[in-house]
């Protein structure tokens, strides 16, 4: 069977790992060094080379926001844009504020951090989490990396333009304590070019939930 090419971004302080429970019927194309400068240039590359002709582009929180910017410079590879865990920017205010506690506590910081992806909502993606991926995130997360996508994230904003002529969505959790889901309904009241759809029982890591992926399969599927 042919699946559809998706291509997913991570979040910040996050990697391709944290989509393990993510169940699409697609070819899932992870892009390496996601936030380094240049990406989307390389991954142009990479359909050209590898005879892609359009794809979904799926991303989570910062990687969202490099999704939006691939498909507003790569109009014509594009063959939907899905977004998850959004806000239209990240105040500068927040974004010192975590460099701060990160170089206080960097540990402590993204343990907590971590929690508030998933919680209240979503307590055995939470578990599992914990289990498999905290204590290897904790050991491999470069600070350089980390800073300087934090950085990044300060720098991105999602517009109000339509981005391009292809279906966007918006996912987000009910939930959600990173990304407040009020600042999503604002958004949309003004970038009437993208569908929201709330996910009740899930927070910030709302790919998790087997609604998710039932969504963004329909999706595909379309």
């Amino acid at each position: 069977m042919n699946y559809p090419d998706v291509v997913v971004f991570p979040g910040w302080a996050t990697d391709y790992r944290i989509f393990e429970n993510l169940h699409l019927e697609a070819n899932l194309i992870f892009p390496p060094d996601p936030f380094e400068e240049g990406i989307e240039e390389r991954l142009a590359t990479y359909f050209v080379k590898n005879k892609i002709g359009k794809a979904t582009i799926l991303g989570w929180s910062l990687g969202g926001f490099i999704s939006a910017r691939f498909a507003k410079s790569y109009p014509g590879l594009v063959k939907n844009l899905v977004l998850c865990g959004m806000r239209p920017e990240y105040p500068h205010e927040l974004i010192e504020e975590t460099r701060r506690k990160l170089l206080a506590d960097r540990d402590g910081f993204l343990k907590n951090f971590y929690r508030q992806c998933f919680l209240p909502a979503q307590k055995s993606d939470y578990n599992e989490f914990h289990k498999y991926l905290l204590s290897q995130y904790l050991a491999e997360m470069d600070n350089s990396q980390l800073s300087a996508s934090l950085e990044l994230l300060g720098k991105l904003k999602l517009e109000y333009e339509n981005p391009g002529p292809f279906p966007s969505f918006l996912i987000h959790g009910f939930r959600d304590v990173v990304a407040p889901v009020q600042e999503m309904e604002n958004f949309i009241l003004k970038a009437q070019w993208v569908t929201l759809k709330v996910l009740i029982n899930s927070s910030h890591a709302v790919f998790l939930n087997p609604e998710f992926s039932k969504t963004v399969n329909g999706i595909l599927n379309e």
